[in-house]
């Protein structure tokens, strides 16, 4: 149910200015929450998915609050997100990919919390370095 009201949240939320943003957000919960999202997260995860969902809803509740850091930010996670793909990982994660694959999957994640949703909490420390050494680079 989150899942829908993050969605109607972000489609409500539609500005001129915050479409690059939005476009992100709505990225980020079409590869969190999908047909067999469970599945690919895995039961133990799933309480996490929710403080993900809550990242994204504080992420757009904010967005007009500093635009310019919000870019900002948008570009450092294009960053390792550009990382995780080129080391063969996909969003959404797929069924199995091999375990340095989804730890780092899981590192966007909370990379995402520590630069959008700071009081929700990232798990440990994490930035763009620390998903490149996960990867491998």
């Amino acid at each position: 149910m989150l899942g829908m009201e993050v969605d109607v949240l972000i489609s409500r939320s539609s500005s001129l200015q915050f479409m690059a943003p939005l476009a992100d957000t709505r990225e980020q919960l079409n590869a969190l929450v999908f047909d067999g999202f469970i599945e690919h997260t895995g039961l133990a995860r799933l309480p996490r998915l929710v403080v993900y969902l809550r990242g994204i809803t504080h992420r757009v509740e904010r967005l007009a609050d500093n635009l310019g850091r919000d870019r900002a930010w948008m570009l450092e996670v294009q960053q390792a997100v550009e990382l995780y793909t080129a080391a063969g990982g996909t969003l959404p994660l797929a069924a199995d990919p091999e375990p340095r694959i989804r730890e780092a999957r899981w590192m966007l994640e909370e990379l995402r919390l520590s630069l959008f949703a700071q009081p929700l909490g990232a798990h440990g420390p994490i930035s763009v370095q620390r998903i490149r050494k996960s990867l491998g680079y």
